[in-house]
């Protein structure tokens, strides 16, 4: 194909016609192209493999916003001291575990029962246990609780098995910020912790510092 002086040949997909519209024309010798070049280097800061000449122009556009806003949230250590109001469960140790998005508590003998409001369980729950300045828990006593039934669900335990839990809503009381939270029912008589504090519970709320065991007692 012959061309006239001064055109050059077009082409097909936008990145190609980009890319020719910085050619100069068959014929038309630049007498600056050293110093263009050079100029072109120097007013724009070299591109990542694969980026394009705009999307460079949006990185270097000055930010004229407000400042986002700076969220702040009281830090939990990996281990806390929470009440449980509602259940009469005054002070007990809770494992925070980001790993897991449930929270679990520590329930032993739970019966189903159903009233005209609904169904409930009714359950033992832990009971801290306070011997020559050492605190334990124990799995439980002869006092009984009950609460609504939220939901019946098969949960993944830490050993890997599926297991079908209640899951019950309650208050939660932990660094003086009260809130209610989920738990699904299980016997945790052989671990360490009564009570597990999943994410559900500590997204928007708290931050997790795992360098502590915990904060101060409430």
């Amino acid at each position: 194909m012959r061309l006239l002086p001064g055109l050059v040949p077009a082409h097909d997909g936008p990145e190609e016609e980009a890319r020719s519209s910085l050619r100069p024309a068959p014929g038309r010798a630049c007498a600056h192209r050293g110093r263009d070049h050079r100029a072109l280097r120097s007013s724009h800061s070299p591109l990542p493999c694969g980026e394009s000449s705009a999307a460079a122009e949006l990185v270097l556009a000055p930010f004229h916003g407000s400042e986002p806003p700076v969220v702040t949230r009281p830090s939990v250590g990996w281990r806390e001291w929470i009440c449980l109001p509602e259940l009469g469960v005054d002070r007990i140790a809770a494992k925070i575990d980001t790993g897991a998005r449930t929270s679990v508590l520590h329930a032993r003998d739970v019966v189903l029962l159903e009233d005209e409001q609904g169904a409930f369980v009714e359950f033992t729950p832990p009971l801290l246990r306070r011997q020559a300045s050492v605190e334990r828990w124990q799995t439980g006593g002869v006092r009984r609780v009950r609460a609504r039934l939220v939901d019946e669900r098969i949960v993944r335990s830490s050993s890997g098995g599926d297991e079908r839990r209640y899951v019950i809503r309650t208050l939660v009381q932990i660094r003086g910020i009260s809130f209610e939270c989920e738990f699904s029912l299980t016997n945790r008589g052989k671990l360490r912790f009564p009570v597990l504090l999943g994410r559900s519970a500590l997204r928007g709320r708290f931050l997790v510092d795992v360098s502590r065991p915990r904060t101060k007692a409430r």
